[in-house]
């Protein structure tokens, strides 16, 4: 979960819930706690949230996000799960992996929250993002991480992954190494064909459940394409979304957090803007 009072992430594990059960068990699941939500807090529930994998309501300034895990999955379980028939399953297991992510934000030193802290605020400070292109904050998170990693005297790695920051006078290096790295991608252009052979720019991979080498970046799906679930009813349509940057999710090999964003070029402009007015300092 995330304590940002912007957005947050609520997870409800099931005891017996296993990967093979949740595609029969979710819509009952939901509708649990969809009744009890409604009933607690009605209208404030997003009609326009695909309800498939989850529920998102709008309660004063939180946009909460309401997902179903299940116990005891690896994020290494996801890498046996690579075909196209595999898509769902992959979805339906992601937040079974919540607990592997916060357990790597945890570890981190009070700079480091400090510095995410300040991402959020300025994320939150523009007025409005195009639909489905504010940044999540953990995508924030993991790319303030990869800023500290590549900052000299900041990062230092220990036995088992573990990472601790220090030094509070690098923390605008810190920053305008974060606004570098999203400024660094390049805008969404129809002629783009990223691969295996030809990454983007801004590739961020952390290898504490799983290695590099095990990323599957020799298939367009999920790392340089998302299929999106656009539009209600009948109207409902799948509008794949070509990756511009990739941002791996550290606890899920399959999981390209850039593409939580339906476009990340508003996100690009406005950090290129930031580190400009740094420099200008």
């Amino acid at each position: 979960a995330s304590s940002h009072s912007a957005d947050l992430d609520l997870i409800v594990y099931i005891s017996d819930l296993t990967p093979e059960t949740m595609e029969a068990r979710f819509p009952s699941l939901l509708d649990s706690i969809q009744h009890a939500m409604d009933a607690q807090y009605p209208g404030t529930r997003d009609e326009e949230w695909y309800r498939k994998f989850g529920l998102r309501y709008r309660i004063a300034d939180m946009e909460i996000d309401i997902l179903i895990a299940a116990p005891n999955v690896h994020p290494r379980d996801f890498l046996e799960l690579m075909g196209l028939n595999d898509e769902n399953k992959r979805k339906y297991m992601s937040a079974s992996v919540s607990s592997c992510a916060r357990n790597i934000m945890k570890e981190q030193g009070r700079l480091f929250k400090d510095m995410v802290r300040i991402t959020k605020i300025w994320r939150d400070s523009f007025f409005s993002w195009p639909k489905n292109c504010k940044p999540k904050s953990y995508l924030l998170e993991v790319i303030m991480l990869e800023a500290c990693r590549q900052t000299e005297g900041v990062w230092c790695r220990r036995k088992n992954a573990t990472y601790h920051f220090g030094r509070y006078r690098l923390a605008t290096k810190i920053l305008l190494r974060f606004f570098d790295l999203i400024g660094s991608v390049q805008t969404y252009h129809p002629s783009q064909q990223y691969n295996a052979n030809n990454l983007p720019p801004l590739f961020i991979c952390f290898e504490k459940y799983y290695d590099r080498e095990d990323v599957p970046l020799d298939t367009p799906e999920p790392i340089f394409v998302s299929n999106r679930i656009v539009g209600k009813g009948r109207n409902r349509q799948i509008k794949p979304t070509k990756a511009t940057a990739i941002v791996l999710d550290p606890a899920n090999p399959t999981n390209n957090l850039w593409l939580t964003m339906s476009n990340g070029d508003s996100l690009v402009t406005r950090a290129r803007d930031a580190a400009e007015a740094i420099k200008e300092v």
